[in-house]
């Protein structure tokens, strides 16, 4: 059985690929949102999945890439893009829509003066950034 430690960094993973999800959406639309069925594409839609250059990213990165596609996604893969540097604009302009991600490191790249502590705070912090973005 896993660690409870291995439990909280996969749900805050999954957490935040959720909230890059959300951040992405500032340059286009949801691409896990229902397909209405217009866009002639898989039932799921398309969605690209990006990593950062280093290899719990690019695993974690293939994890959501599976079960999109098990969901009925076309998924197209992205990996070893670089630092946050490079990301954020690749989710900024669309060419990925999803990354995994860590919430408090997030936070951290666009708030260097964060007091946010606990995972509530984190997310919180992250949720109404993406509110404001």
């Amino acid at each position: 059985m896993p660690s409870n430690h291995l439990l909280r960094r996969i749900g805050t993973a999954v957490a935040a690929v959720g909230l890059t999800a959300s951040l992405a959406a500032c340059a286009s639309e949801d691409p896990t949102a229902p397909d209405t069925g217009d866009s002639g594409s898989s039932a799921g839609g398309d969605v690209t999945v990006g990593s950062f250059a280093f290899p719990e990213s690019e695993i974690l990165g293939e994890i959501y890439s599976q079960a999109l596609e098990d969901a009925g996604f076309k998924v197209t893969e992205r990996f070893n893009i670089g630092p946050r540097q490079q990301t954020i604009p690749a989710l900024q302009d669309g060419s990925i829509n999803l990354i995994p991600e860590y919430n408090g490191n997030l936070l951290a790249y666009y708030d260097t003066e964060y007091t946010e502590r606990t995972t509530e705070e984190v997310d919180g912090a992250l949720t109404d950034l993406a509110g404001n973005l």
